[in-house]
């Protein structure tokens, strides 16, 4: 494994994602409670705002995809936000680096800056559930 294949491994692509949201609900004075970056794990950031528990699914692509979640592990973690009194929430998340006019990227690499785009955090499974806006 060279230097570049590590650096422009699918890890370290959802790693940065991760980071750019923990900073995002950081600034926006939720407590983070848990966070990892393992790629296929049922989500990423164990949040509070206010008296609202957050359970977030974060999966992070490079330009022109946006993350996206299958469906089952979409039910655990609905399942799991249930059991732990948590709000299930998902964020899909782009990453393209600036110096670039590339239509897409392989991925990403040390010492570059990156545009991060997302849409939001929605609220999933539940329906009858309310989306808290950070």
């Amino acid at each position: 494994m060279t230097t570049r294949d590590t650096l422009c491994s699918a890890h370290n692509i959802h790693a940065l994602g991760v980071s750019y949201l923990c900073n995002v609900l950081d600034r926006a004075g939720c407590t983070i409670l848990e966070w990892n970056t393992i790629v296929d794990h049922h989500f990423q950031i164990f949040t509070r705002i206010h008296d609202k528990y957050l359970m977030i699914a974060v999966r992070t692509s490079c330009h022109p995809e946006t993350g996206t979640i299958d469906a089952s592990t979409l039910e655990t973690l609905v399942r799991e936000s249930e059991e732990r009194g948590a709000l299930p929430h998902f964020a899909g998340i782009s990453v393209a680096p600036l110096d670039t006019d590339e239509l897409e990227v392989d991925g990403i690499t040390e010492g570059r800056e990156y545009h991060v785009s997302f849409s939001g955090i929605s609220a999933v499974g539940n329906p009858e559930l309310l989306a808290v806006n950070v």
